[in-house]
Parts: structure tokens; sequence; C-alpha cells
């Protein structure tokens, strides 16, 4: 989810720089609102998949059954700390898919 995360990162990031490389130039005009749909839903992707990776990723714990329930707190830091995971997991995917088609172009 991660990596799949990562890549529609990239794929928001690509839509950013043609938004930026043909804003002013009358013959791609037509396509903006095209690439803002396609933005909007790069987007979302990104986020929705962060968020449910973080979920994901707390679903192997197993509880005893004589321990107590953890707090309610408890649960949401855990929860913040897999998603700051997820994060730093994309973007060292992000990273990974910009460096290595360099180096394989060598």
């Amino acid at each position: 989810m991660m990596f799949a995360s990562a890549c529609f990162a990239g794929l928001w990031m690509n839509v950013i720089g043609r938004v930026s490389g043909w804003t002013g130039l009358p013959q791609y005009e037509s396509q903006f609102s095209k690439l803002q749909r396609y933005g909007t839903l790069w987007e979302s992707l990104t986020i929705a998949l962060l968020f449910c990776a973080a979920f994901v990723l707390g679903l192997g714990k197993r509880a005893p059954s004589d321990e107590v329930p953890p707090a309610w707190s408890t649960l949401v830091v855990n929860y913040l700390v897999r998603l700051g995971l997820c994060m730093i997991g994309a973007v060292g995917f992000i990273f990974l898919l910009g460096v290595i088609p360099r180096f394989h172009a060598n």
C-alpha cells in the first residue's frame, strides 16, 4: 500500500509539473480541467492509501485474553505512529522511484 501510495504521489507530482509547464500556453488550455480531475484523483488515492496502510499495520497485533485492553488514547497514539511510519515509507519509495531510473539509464 505504501508503494502504491508512492506511485500515486508520483503521478500527482507529474500532473503538477504539467500544469506548471503548460500555464500560459493556449494550445493546452483545454486540457487543464482533465488534469485537475486526475490530480485530485491521484492526491486522494495517495492520502487514502496511507491511512489504510497505517490501519492494516495494526491488524496483526493480538492481545492476550487476560490482558486489560488499552485506553483509546493509546490506540490513537499507536495509529499516529504507524501513520508516520507509513509516510516515511512512502517518501522513501518516492525517492527510489526517482533515483533508480537515473542509475538504470547510465
